[in-house]
């Protein structure tokens, strides 16, 4: 009995002091793991078949591989000459080219060519940032909400004092941009600095048959055979600095770029990528997976799927339309087949019972343990009051943060509604937005919205978001629709109230916009208008819906820490935190998988295989007729893969990554660039929630086919020079 107790003593002591080890070896783990940069020299990299040194990848005191990866929109690109090029995704810069395009001159579907540096277009909006440091600021940040016990104050604290940080960081340099990361929830913060560049210029771009072939019956897919890859420069002014688009500005001389290797990899060859993984959810409790599952998953991509539709069927022998709601379909569709992905993943993968069974021996270990209990003893009810909350009120809240996403509409008269209460409040009391120097940035924004606007789909999106709206419980109701339709949801009756709204409003008037900004803050503030009315009605709600979020979140800034402590101490080890956008480093190997029973899927895809998903009957493999031209020809130069005696297309690896790692240079053993990942298989969408060495495979682009794209298919003579003799 008593050596029992001893046991349980000398264990509990163990994992303490196990826990607060300041390092942890990570070389137990294979192929899954978006590790920060400090975690690289606990890895055994060498062993896992890295040839080169660490050091090589990253060094903050020299310049390393690091220096050549850049997060560009919301994806991540890679420069690969010593003037500026980087290289990206087809999709990431997909929206640029569509606005840049039109019924005489459709790059989208043509592809972009620029045959000199004058061609290069500026890709309006798009910028890149590169690490510059970063550094360890949770004592700063924890310290001083060490005694706020307001869950709301603490949440809003945290982000001032993030703030605060982000602008000293670039009070003395135009040229960076700060952001304040948190890696674990609620207990570790790090100050990342970034290079910022603003004008940034597309270069080459594939036809769209190549960059988007096999579209969106292919995305999320493998086998794939999609060139989705991009070409862009960066510039900056004659002194280096970040500037905006100028014909004056030279391109950017960049501390390191990646070396192209032209041979290729062979099946099971060790690969390491680069990136900035964008949102994962790995260390949260099972009631978050519930909620996703129940709720966020299944409302987001019907909804998606029915602006989809109405976006075709509106656009339908349109071209003009069509180029205007490219880009909004392909970022729609883009989650929308993603969440029917992660909603099958967690049903196939039972993930959610899993981390209930995991808990209950978490939760179960904390009561046995006096020591454990003091410290935590009330988390498991706390978790559940708290996601309780968020589970019950899911139906309006999703309802709301989409209507603001995805309603130009609203969102334009968001801005305007709420221009009318803060112009008359004194000047240290308006929302931040709204103080007199930010003004000029609310104009902007409405017309920015404005020029992406089409009135037939905003009336129907409304249409269908206010019917949606009379389905809430009683508790939940907005009280403004349910007087204004008398409770009458039918489409009928919410038709001619959208009607009545939009009839009787004169901001659809640009020119009474700008009337508008002119007038005295006393005559704008007694603006009657119905749509005003309605989008005040709106904002008032949803600013309850905030505060009360901040109290969630501030209160899962603390539950979430606890949670992530427990689990550490219960399974002896440190984790890698959830991926946040911050630059990671990820490994792992060429590799098939079995999606299916009975089925293996090799590793690599062929130009024969395009060739043969070109016969099918639907529109998304319609394929490149150079392609086919060069195919018969079997023109594929120095580029054949002599592992599947073929044009190679594309590869999978077990990397583990996530939305945000879309361009994203997959490296071999030397550092030298052989892949651009840039999508994952449907079974994998649910990495954001969990990782499996059986089924979480990344697809990537193989770097000899966008040699040979440029080179044979498109006759870039400029663009391939420059690859090659960098």
């Amino acid at each position: 009995m008593k050596l029992n107790l001893f046991l349980r003593q000398f264990f509990i002591f163990l994992f303490f002091l196990l826990s607060s080890a300041k390092f942890q070896d990570y070389s137990h783990v294979e192929a899954e793991g978006m590790y920060p940069l400090s975690e690289l020299k606990n890895l055994n990299l060498n062993k896992a078949g890295l040839e080169i040194s660490v050091d090589e990848i990253y060094n903050p005191s020299k310049t390393s591989i690091v220096e050549a990866i850049v997060r560009i929109g919301g994806c991540t690109g890679s420069f690969i000459s010593e003037n500026g090029l980087i290289l990206t995704n087809h999709h990431c810069v997909f929206g640029e080219v569509a606005n840049i395009s039109d019924a005489e001159n459709n790059y989208l579907e043509n592809g972009f060519v620029a045959k000199s540096y004058e061609e290069e277009f500026p890709a309006a909006g798009l910028t890149a940032r590169i690490v510059q440091s970063y550094e360890d600021v949770s004592e700063f940040i924890l310290n001083q909400i060490n005694d706020v016990k307001d869950f709301a104050q603490r949440n809003k604290k945290i982000q001032e004092i993030k703030k605060e940080l982000e602008k000293k960081a670039v009070a003395e340099d135009k040229n960076i941009v700060a952001e304040v990361a948190e890696m674990f929830v609620g207990k570790t913060y790090v100050l990342f600095k970034y290079r910022i560049i603003r004008d940034i210029r597309l270069v080459y771009v594939p036809p769209r048959n190549i960059g988007e072939f096999g579209g969106e019956t292919d995305n999320w897919i493998w086998p794939r055979h999609t060139g989705d890859f991009a070409i862009v420069r960066a510039y900056v002014d004659s002194l280096g600095n970040a500037a905006d688009f100028d014909k004056k500005n030279v391109p950017y001389k960049p501390k390191s770029f990646l070396k192209i290797n032209s041979k290729g990899v062979k099946e099971g060859d060790f690969v390491f990528m680069l990136g900035f993984p964008g949102r994962t959810f790995r260390h949260y409790p099972a009631k978050y997976y519930e909620y996703q599952y129940n709720y966020l998953l299944p409302y987001v991509q019907q909804l998606y799927a029915w602006q989809i539709n109405l976006m075709n069927q509106l656009s339908e022998g349109n071209v003009n339309l069509q180029l205007k709601f490219a880009g909004k379909i392909k970022s729609l569709a883009n989650v929308e087949k993603n969440y029917r992905g992660k909603m099958l993943g967690l049903k196939r993968t039972n993930l959610i019972e899993q981390r209930k069974k995991q808990e209950k021996e978490l939760f179960d270990f904390i009561k046995n343990e006096k020591e454990l209990s003091q410290l935590y003893g009330n988390l498991e009810e706390n978790l559940n009051k708290i996601y309780d909350e968020i589970i019950e009120t899911a139906p309006r809240d999703l309802w709301f943060s989409q209507l603001y996403r995805t309603s130009s509409l609203i969102k334009a008269f968001d801005l305007l509604a709420n221009y009318t209460v803060e112009i008359r409040k004194p000047e240290n009391e308006r929302k931040e937005q709204f103080i007199s120097r930010k003004i000029s940035s609310v104009k902007n924004n409405i017309s920015s919205i404005y020029n992406e606007f089409d009135l037939n789909f905003e009336k129907k999106l409304l249409v269908k978001m206010i019917i949606d709206a009379g389905k809430f419980s009683e508790k939940y109701r907005i009280e403004y629709l349910d007087k204004n339709l008398k409770k009458n949801y039918s489409l009928a009756n919410v038709e001619k109230f959208v009607e009545r709204l939009l009839e009787k409003t004169k901001f659809l008037d640009k020119s009474y916009i700008d009337e508008f900004f002119e007038m005295k803050p006393e005559k704008a503030a007694k603006i009657k208008d119905p749509m005003l009315e309605f989008a005040l009605e709106l904002s008032n709600i949803y600013d309850k819906i905030t505060k009360d979020s901040e109290r969630i979140n501030g209160a899962l800034e603390v539950y979430l820490a606890q949670f992530v402590d427990a689990k550490m101490k219960l399974q002896f080890s440190k984790f890698t935190p959830d991926a946040n956008r911050t630059l990671r480093f990820t490994y792992g190997y060429v590799k098939g998988y079995n999606p299916a029973d009975a089925l293996y899927a090799r590793p690599k895809t062929s130009l024969s295989g395009m060739i043969d998903k070109s016969n099918r009957v639907e529109d998304d493999y319609k394929i490149n007729s150079k392609i086919v031209e060069l195919y018969n020809n079997k023109d594929y130069g120095e580029f054949v893969d002599p592992e599947i005696n073929d044009m190679p297309v594309c590869m999978l690896y077990d990397m583990d990554t996530t939305g945000g790692n879309s361009g994203s240079p997959v490296m071999n053993s030397k550092g030298e660039l052989v892949g651009l990942n840039f999508d994952r298989t449907f079974e994998a969408t649910i990495n954001d929630y969990a990782w499996s060495e059986s089924y979480s495979r990344s697809i990537g682009l193989d770097i000899r086919f966008v040699l040979w794209t440029i080179s044979k298919v498109s006759n870039a003579e400029r663009v391939y020079n420059e690859l090659i003799n960098n």
